[in-house]
């Protein structure tokens, strides 16, 4: 593997060496790059703040797309929030389960994102609902006198009792077996107008309501059918909304390139291990048909207390160094794609399909020796 690996060196600002300059050389035609990621990890959320100043700074690129409730992000550009970390984490004390992933470090980089680039729609959060409360408090101030207003105040209470603090985290949302049916009825009842704020909001907690049903129940029922059904409409509504934002952005008559970031399920391309075509696949999809190129890679964090790579799945060694470095490197998958039969025959058969998906999903591999789990000081929120 070694004619395909790059070592590189990282700092907050800048990339450089030979992975650096492998993957400059990957992007210069990419409209999209996506980074999928494992989540709650120290270092790839520092990896992908830097990897986006250096797309900013040399390549045009002026949206970043993340796996985030979009009120939740609307917060985040909010004057007051917007650029300053710590003030992000003050706004979600009031509503603690607005953004799913709010460590140190994540906040860090939607701070760094949205003060580095102007507008409204600098950051794209394509994510379904997180907070009830948050959403019904806006719905609670658009609904029209009469039984919808009386409803959404029904349903705001409920939202305040059930999802009070982090540790609360979907319990209204998906534990509250009355919560889809109900929202159903309000929006039955209300039908706002198609294009309006109420729609967005009451489109999100109805398909997040849903989403989350198909989980908990297929859970609970053993049924994989319910599970499919789970990822399908999930990557429905990411591909949906961040078609809503692209299209916004290309009003300019320029394609808006765009750094994703998201879990890795996601973003490979093809039909990820839940069963459903993925948001990569779309992205990968759309930047062919917009002319020009997406590059994908899975982002492997490594404690600094683990000295060897056994931890990992053998069909992501397959494709590392004999040797694990002490630095950090890229992995050059589509300089691998050649030698595939003789590489995935070396497999286990065991893994020999998840190698696959792997080789042919991720254009690169980046390995980040030294990590650690996120820290959560400036919420104060219980790490996961």
């Amino acid at each position: 593997m070694s004619d395909a690996t790059y070592p590189f060196s990282w700092n907050d600002h800048d990339l450089t060496g030979p992975g650096a300059d492998h993957l400059r050389r990957a992007v210069r035609n990419a409209q999209f790059v996506l980074i999928g990621e494992e989540h709650h990890d120290r270092n790839t959320p520092l990896f992908a703040r830097t990897l986006y100043a250096v797309l900013r700074r040399e390549d045009g690129f002026s949206h970043l797309a993340v796996e985030q409730d979009p009120v939740g992000i609307e917060l985040a550009l909010s004057p007051g929030q917007r650029g300053n970390a710590a003030a992000i984490a003050g706004g979600l004390k009031k509503w603690p389960t607005l953004l799913g992933f709010a460590s140190d470090q994540d906040l860090a980089f939607l701070a760094d994102a949205g003060a580095s680039v102007a507008g409204p729609d600098a950051i794209w959060g394509v994510e379904q609902a997180q907070s009830p409360v948050r959403y019904l408090e806006e719905l609670a101030t658009l609904a029209p006198a009469g039984r919808a207003q009386d409803s959404v105040a029904r349903l705001l209470d409920r939202a305040r009792a059930e999802d009070r603090t982090r540790a609360d985290f979907g319990k209204f949302l998906a534990y509250d077996r009355q919560a889809l049916p109900d929202l159903r009825r309000l929006d039955a009842l209300w039908s706002p107008a198609k294009g309006t704020r109420a729609r967005f909001l009451l489109d999100g907690l109805v398909r997040s309501a849903e989403i989350y049903d198909y989980y908990v129940r297929g859970k609970a029922e053993h049924d994989p059918a319910l599970g499919y059904l789970n990822a399908t409409v999930r990557e429905t509504w990411l591909k949906a909304q961040f078609t809503r934002q692209y299209r916004v952005a290309a009003r300019s008559g320029r394609y808006p390139r765009v750094l994703f970031k998201f879990g890795d399920n996601h973003i490979r391309r093809g039909v990820g291990t839940t069963g459903a075509w993925t948001l990569g696949t779309f992205a990968a999809d759309l930047a062919t048909f917009d002319g020009l190129d997406s590059v994908s890679m899975l982002v492997v964090p490594i404690g600094s207390d683990i000295p060897d790579w056994q931890h990992l799945p053998k069909e992501l060694r397959l494709f590392l160094p004999h040797t694990p470095s002490s630095g950090p490197v890229l992995i050059d998958l589509t300089a691998l794609r050649p030698i595939a039969t003789e590489l995935l025959q070396a497999a286990p058969s065991s893994s020999r399909e998840a190698a696959h998906a792997l080789l042919f999903g991720f254009d690169a591999i980046v390995v980040l020796p030294g990590s650690a789990p996120a820290t959560w000081q400036l919420t104060g929120f219980p790490a996961p």
